[in-house]
């Protein structure tokens, strides 16, 4: 950008009036050192701008009209191209969702399926670490892409140092989510032929600790005596290859739970359901369940 100095000593007011910039805005961005004036009056305090600083300014204001944060904006070298791609991610994004909630919508709780069966208690082993969710779409992506690579990585060290230890697992995994907002953490257990104890906890956390480049945290625990539900939603005429039916499935599951819950006086062991593989792993490519567990 031309950064000669054309002074022309345009007043403030009529600088706004021509790039569409606030005074508030004028102020914020000579303080971020985005659009400083061309002068100040030292008695009054009226700032003046160069005519070669309008479209600067203009820049600025469309930027923000595009909806780009005052922290990634730039008069030189804005990454458009790059700010497209993000764009179009969030718009792909946000049709996924409106996908969603239309199937949500359009689709029947009562239709499902419920299949009830009464389970013993059984003693597991698993790991657990942090569930983020970012907002942001890129960082979500981040998040989310992140764990689809440490999560089975640790589940695999995991499973190995069981063996390493003597602890026969069963061919039953799962996950589920614990707590609130950011507080809320991934479990992936394996069901194992007895119980661990704390001794034998420790040891097996070591190992798995040696082996991996970030420690993870593992837990020992007794999935109680309980009834499990499981609903099938009703057969779709054609498959669908984006994933919005099976997520739309996985919400209507929810509300189906919730009103058969209701109907039946049922107390549910947990505020989520977890999701289960007749595998010896999560990851392993057995097409899970939803499972609901209710108190017997």
């Amino acid at each position: 950008m031309d950064n000669h100095h054309t002074s022309t000593g345009l007043a403030a007011g009529r600088f706004r009036a021509m790039t569409g910039l606030s005074e508030k805005a004028l102020r914020l961005y000579d303080e971020r050192g985005l659009l400083a004036p061309d002068s100040i009056d030292p008695s009054s305090g009226y700032r003046s701008y160069r005519s070669d600083q309008v479209r600067e300014g203009i820049i600025l204001d469309v930027l923000r009209r595009a909806r780009v944060p005052l922290a990634e904006l730039s008069t030189t070298g804005f990454p458009f191209e790059e700010w497209r791609g993000r764009l179009a991610l969030r718009r792909s994004i946000e049709d996924f969702h409106l996908d969603v909630a239309e199937r949500v919508a359009q689709g029947d709780p009562s239709a499902f399926t419920v299949l009830s069966v009464d389970a013993p208690a059984v003693d597991f082993i698993a790991t657990t670490s942090r569930l983020e969710a970012p907002g942001d779409p890129d960082e979500a992506l981040d998040a989310f892409g992140t764990m689809a690579v440490d999560l089975p990585t640790t589940d695999r060290g995991l499973t190995e140092a069981l063996v390493e230890h003597g602890v026969t697992v069963h061919p039953q995994s799962w996950t589920a989510v614990s707590g609130v907002d950011a507080a809320q953490r991934m479990l992936v257990a394996h069901r194992t032929d007895r119980r661990v104890g704390e001794d034998l906890r420790e040891r097996i956390a070591a190992t798995l600790a040696d082996r991996l480049p970030v420690p993870a945290e593992v837990v020992i625990g007794t999935l109680p005596a309980r009834r499990e539900l499981t609903f099938t939603p009703p057969p779709r005429s054609a498959p669908d290859e984006t994933g919005v039916d099976e997520i739309a499935d996985d919400y209507l599951r929810l509300a189906a739970f919730a009103e058969h819950a209701r109907r039946n006086s049922l107390t549910a062991l947990s505020s989520v359901p977890r999701r289960r593989v007749h595998s010896t792993s999560m990851f392993g490519g057995a097409q899970p369940e939803t499972v609901f567990d209710v108190a017997i």
